[in-house]
């Protein structure tokens, strides 16, 4: 029997609340755009996954530049199907979008006065 462990070897570095903040983007990243997420999370050949592992292994600052990347993706994408300005969204308005919720946004471009 093989059993897989969603963090990996995560909660070895970081506490165990970025560790679920991060499989929340990786998960809310392959909904978004599966092939883009897949890129960021393997750029090339030379980044491998362990044995027994289902994420890439990469250093600290390797997953906080994947992190950023993730986060820019689905907040690209929400911009996009809102035709909001990602650039005035709130901290809170980027959580509520990672978590996949959905609310009115009053900065958007459409919205008439």
């Amino acid at each position: 029997m093989v059993l897989f462990n969603l963090y990996d070897d995560w909660l070895k570095t970081i506490l165990f609340i970025t560790a679920f903040s991060r499989l929340i983007l990786i998960l809310r990243a392959l909904h978004v755009n599966t092939e883009r997420t897949k890129v960021i999370l393997k750029p090339d050949k030379t980044t491998i996954t362990e044995a027994h592992h289902i994420w890439p292994t990469l250093s600290d600052e390797g997953w906080i530049k994947v992190e950023v990347q993730l986060k820019d993706l689905i907040l690209a994408d929400y911009g996009k199907k809102n035709n909001v300005n990602v650039a005035i969204i709130t901290q809170s308005e980027i959580r509520d979008i990672i978590l996949g919720m959905e609310f009115q946004h009053f900065g958007t471009a459409s919205t008439n006065c």
